[in-house]
């Protein structure tokens, strides 16, 4: 059985680990929003060459990133799993942009990936809710400037020559930029052919299924 000098003394080892714990993640996080390099999507764009995450003491010694790497983080964050448009997912883009970037960021910045599960324990404290909510706002922007470059560099090239930048627009961003927006209508009608000489069990039965594509009115698009 513990004594109360054990208790107290655990109980004043588990707050100095959790302090320790959220000094962390305000760090890696505040280091995340300043040295996040802007995003790349194409060898040709002005932003694509070498970019190096500083080094930080007390936190990173620093990592370097070939512009080729630029161009893979960029994706890797279109291509994650996690779209606002699935209500379903309530933290979908910080918790895909966080597993998208982690690979790419110093070893020492280390996120929280179960960004979900963070937020409804240690991110719900109150030393850590602002630099939460200011995280949140940072990959929403961020993602906007995603979407902005994609949707520059389709207007750019044209539909000839940049269609893929429109197909990228339109999976990741589709509640914006969904170019095919139709829904089916299904009918099915049943005709039952009879006679006076029919019996009830030699009756058939003809289904008839009609297909309808039913384009949006422009008062329901969001």
């Amino acid at each position: 059985m513990k004594t109360p000098a054990k208790t107290k003394a655990a109980a004043i080892g588990s707050a100095a680990a959790q302090a320790k714990a959220h000094r962390k993640f305000i760090m890696c996080a505040r280091y995340i929003m300043r040295y996040m390099p802007e995003p790349c999507i194409s060898p040709r764009g002005i932003t694509c060459k070498d970019y190096e995450f500083p080094a930080q003491p007390g936190l990173t010694k620093g990592k370097k990133l070939r512009a080729h790497d630029r161009i893979m983080l960029t994706m890797t964050i279109v291509t994650r799993n996690g779209n606002r448009t699935n209500s379903w997912q309530q933290y979908a883009y910080p918790q895909s942009f966080l597993k998208a970037i982690r690979g790419y960021l110093p070893e020492e910045v280390i996120p929280n990936i179960d960004w979900s599960n963070f937020c409804d324990r240690a991110g719900s404290s109150e030393d850590l809710k602002p630099i939460v909510a200011e995280f949140e706002e940072f990959v929403d922007e961020y993602m906007n400037k995603i979407e902005t470059l994609l949707a520059a560099s389709y207007l750019e090239s044209g539909d000839k020559s940049g269609k893929q930048y429109l197909e990228v627009l339109s999976r990741k961003f589709r509640s914006e930029w969904n170019t095919s927006p139709a829904t089916v209508r299904f009918n099915a009608k049943a005709e039952v052919p009879s006679s006076s000489e029919d019996t009830e069990d030699q009756k058939t039965t003809t289904v008839t299924f009609n297909f309808e594509t039913v384009m949006p009115d422009e008062n329901d698009k969001p």
